[in-house]
């Protein structure tokens, strides 16, 4: 399941966690054509993803990747620490890799532990291009006047070769409350409706096209772990599909 989105900008030094540290925490995000968590010559390096360093829950640094789809973040004193990646839309979540000191926590998030001096490295975030529509379940895209059903927990990711999630605990999360529910209503841009096996049903409103406001919902594994999301819903006058922008992969 995809995490909270950063919109990504220009790419960005990270604040040092510390001016005297040395520890470094580096890796990639790619899109991965083949879908096998390997970084190879045939897939893409991804620039102007967003990257975010904690520590102790408290945020380090956010920085985006370079056109080599690089993010280090440097001048790290020794500790634990944790990397999460913020989902870009035109893709859906692929397989994480950890690197050396560190151990995969949950989807989208990597855990290292580094000493002084030490560097941790070969951090990998995949990414899979994602066509216009169900694809990508956490950004799908709609037309205006047709309504959408999807499925968010096809983006689930690392959680599900654990335990997976269970569709029945799909739900919707109300903006004013934060309280779960089946049904929700962005005024004026559209309506969402939890239905059968955990998929959501999205009706735009009659007239809207363009990004609708973000809509959180929650889901439970079934050995009990609770996770968070948002769906990002796109609408448009008609669906198109733009060439892949791949480019040759690093050698």
């Amino acid at each position: 399941m995809a995490s909270t989105i950063l919109c990504c900008g220009a790419t960005a030094l990270p604040a040092a966690a510390d001016p005297g540290g040395a520890a470094v925490i580096k890796g990639y995000v790619y899109a991965d054509a083949g879908n096998d968590g390997y970084f190879d010559v045939n897939d893409t390096p991804l620039a102007g993803v967003a990257v975010t360093l904690e520590s102790g829950g408290v945020k380090v640094a956010t920085m985006t990747t370079d056109e080599s789809g690089l993010f280090a973040f440097e001048g790290l004193a020794s500790g634990t620490y944790r990397l999460l990646e913020h989902q870009p839309k035109a893709y859906r979540d692929g397989v994480e890799v950890a690197g050396n000191g560190a151990v995969l926590v949950d989807n989208d998030t990597i855990e290292v532990v580094v000493a002084e001096d030490e560097v941790s490295s070969g951090n990998l975030f995949a990414e899979v291009p994602a066509e216009p529509g169900v694809t990508n379940p956490d950004f799908p895209v709609a037309v205006s006047g047709q309504p959408l059903v999807f499925d968010p927990l096809a983006n689930d990711g690392v959680l599900d070769a654990d335990s997976g999630f269970d569709p029945a605990s799909v739900r919707l999360l109300d903006p004013m409350t934060g309280l779960p529910v089946s049904e929700l209503i962005v005024p004026g841009q559209a309506s969402y409706r939890v239905i059968e096996d955990g998929r959501v049903e999205v009706l735009p409103a009659p007239g809207f096209v363009g990004w609708v406001a973000e809509v959180g919902y929650e889901a439970k594994t079934f050995d009990g772990r609770h996770s968070t999301s948002v769906i990002g819903l796109e609408i448009r006058q008609r669906l198109t599909s733009g060439p892949s922008g791949r480019q040759p992969g690093p050698s």
